[in-house]
């Protein structure tokens, strides 16, 4: 399921190729999202879910300047997730897995390099999406400890 906002031209070429392409989606379905869409109801939901996220993004900056203060954090703009850049010496799969026997789930960001770059900097990925403020606290503390244990 998806929608497209397009000019007036394109309307037709692109609801025919859709046609002809894809006939699983029902209209039962389609209808729904329409409805979702010309109510306002996605764009409530959109406002509400940024504030949501921003708070749980800015909590999990606040918690990392606290607790792993010589960590580089990037990626912030990019989605519910963000990337740190741990201390040169440190391995990301030794980090990931001290973390993982604490509760705390972070993902070594070699797994997600197309190729392996050597020199580059230790980083792990960590999501927020899903947590609220207090345990993101808490996992960045289990994280910080981890991050000890391992250097």
């Amino acid at each position: 399921m998806g929608w497209l906002v397009l000019p007036a031209p394109l309307v037709e070429p692109i609801a025919l190729g859709r046609q002809r392409t894809d006939h699983a989606t029902s209209s039962h379905l389609q209808a729904t999202c329409a409805a979702f869409l010309g109510n306002g109801d996605l764009d409530h939901h959109l406002r509400r879910t940024r504030r949501i996220y921003r708070q749980r993004r800015d909590a999990l900056i606040a918690a990392l300047a606290h607790w792993l203060p010589g960590a580089t954090v990037g990626g912030i703009a990019a989605g519910l997730h963000v990337v740190v850049t741990l201390p040169t010496g440190l391995e990301e799969a030794q980090v990931t897995d001290q973390a993982y026997a604490a509760g705390v789930r972070v993902y070594p960001l070699g797994k997600y390099r197309s190729a392996p770059r050597p020199g580059a900097p230790p980083a792990i990925v960590l999501g927020y999406g899903n947590l609220n403020a207090t345990t993101i606290d808490e996992g960045i503390r289990k994280l910080a400890e981890a991050v000890e244990r391992c250097r």
